[in-house]
């Protein structure tokens, strides 16, 4: 998905902003970049918070998410809660009619993001969970270097995001009321990778399976530290990591039969929240090449276009390469199953045959 031409935008429409965080002025910066549309109400769980985001980013804060969503002029909503907060937040707007685009993961278990995907279909809502990184262009060439077969038949995929910031980790990250845990913030990125490679190879999302998975815990009883091993249809070995105690970068490895394909910073273009210039290393016998695919627009600003489109179009859900409702279902079903091993009492290893 490349950046779009300023001919091929979509009507600007007006946002909804639910969870006036840090992550939400992020998309905030970006719409308005993006020139997608502007910011017409604010809810939060604090008064000040949401005046403080109004103030700096337009709309006017509102008491309740009801007065919110009783706004014509909103047409959309962003949710940017913590996680646990996501499928009551989701569920109301749907029924109110609006667009939904919510931060990953969409809930906290896979039956309840299959409620709000079953919802968003009987009422025809648009409904996006919001793995930015699948906008951008790097995305979409590496998929059609795999599809292509420049690596020949893929045997192993490798997929990490870890950084050193346990010393530092918010309550939202530490408290198990507030969906902490280093799987359910930045784990879904890896396991994400696996499941958009499993498609674009042809196979069902239902065709991976989680082996064996390990990790480390802290005094509050969130994981801290993750890995797991998978495979795709018993033949692709893979690996993911996620963790707030190792740099582990944020990449992905794809080793094929012919040669290796390498996103160094996959789930955030150039290294940035708000980066537009991706980078991709193919290595054969014939050497290595990069290449580095770029957007006009970041990646939230792209995440936010497409729900305007979808508005316009009357769909329900992003087209690949980003993030559909089977894929989300499939997505947050890995994450359950890596989540109940890893929290799971006594030694946090276990291996299934």
């Amino acid at each position: 998905m490349a950046g779009p031409e300023q001919s091929d935008m979509p009507r600007p429409i007006g946002w909804g902003i639910v969870g006036p965080g840090e992550i939400a002025g992020v998309f905030a910066r970006a719409i308005h970049r993006s020139g997608v549309g502007d910011i017409r109400g604010v809810f939060g769980r604090s008064p000040e918070r949401s005046q403080h985001y109004a103030d700096a980013f337009g709309g006017t804060p509102r008491h309740s998410l009801d007065d919110l969503l009783g706004d014509d002029r909103v047409q959309a909503v962003y949710i940017a809660t913590p996680h646990p907060m996501h499928f009551a937040a989701a569920k109301r707007a749907i029924s109110a009619g609006k667009a939904v685009l919510c931060e990953k993961p969409m809930t906290t278990s896979a039956p309840e993001t299959s409620d709000l995907i079953d919802l968003a279909h009987q009422s025809g809502t648009p409904l996006v969970e919001a793995w930015m990184y699948r906008t951008h262009p790097q995305i979409a060439r590496a998929i059609d270097l795999i599809e292509s077969g420049t690596i020949g038949a893929v045997r192993r995929i490798n997929a990490a995001f870890g950084v050193s910031c346990e010393a530092s980790t918010p309550d939202r990250l530490r408290l198990p009321s507030l969906g902490g845990g280093v799987i359910y913030d930045i784990g879904g990125y890896p396991l994400s990778a696996i499941t958009m490679l499993a498609g674009a190879l042809g196979h069902r999302f239902d065709s991976i399976s989680l082996r064996s998975a390990h990790g480390a815990r802290i005094d509050t009883g969130v994981e801290i530290d993750a890995e797991a091993a998978l495979s795709i249809e018993g033949e692709i070995e893979v690996r993911v990591a996620c963790s707030f105690r190792r740099p582990l970068g944020l990449f992905v490895e794809i080793e094929g039969d012919d040669g290796t394909l390498t996103l160094p910073s996959a789930f955030l273009p150039g290294g940035d929240r708000e980066g537009t210039r991706g980078e991709i290393t193919l290595t054969t016998k014939a050497g290595r090449v990069t290449e580095s695919p770029s957007s006009e627009h970041c990646c939230y600003s792209l995440e936010a276009i497409e729900v305007a489109r979808l508005i316009e179009s009357g769909g329900t859900e992003p087209a690949r390469p980003m993030v559909g409702h089977a894929e989300s279902i499939a997505i947050a079903t890995l994450i359950d199953a890596w989540r109940s091993i890893v929290l799971k009492p006594g030694p946090t290893t276990h291996e299934r045959g």
